[in-house]
């Protein structure tokens, strides 16, 4: 098991293989420390895994969250959640639940 210094090597390395931006969008690490004020996000595609560094991905803050959600698992934001539910006629849409409030439309 990696040790937290490690994981964090590992974390930049993520970063820089993917020339310090999001595999998804695109956004540039400057302007993500400007909107979300943090680096880039290092996401595990396996998340029972460990941190490798080929098994982890670079991605923005809203493009991390949205990996999480298709996977239908709650991902907390701002004092609440976004979850993407399956209605009965097949389409997808996101939701968002606060704390304590389970209701789905």
């Amino acid at each position: 098991m990696p040790t937290a210094k490690e994981i964090l090597a590992i974390k930049a390395a993520v970063r820089e293989r993917h020339g310090f931006k999001c595999a998804d969008c695109e956004m540039s690490q400057e302007r993500h420390l400007k909107k979300f004020k943090k680096a880039l996000d290092v996401h595990r595609i396996d998340p029972q895994a460990e941190y490798t560094l080929e098994g982890c991905v670079a991605l923005c803050q809203k493009c991390h969250w949205k990996r999480h959600a298709t996977r239908n698992g709650p991902v907390m934001i701002r004092r609440g959640y976004h979850r993407v539910i399956t209605r009965r006629d097949g389409t997808k849409e996101w939701i968002w639940i606060k704390p304590g409030k389970y209701r789905l439309p």
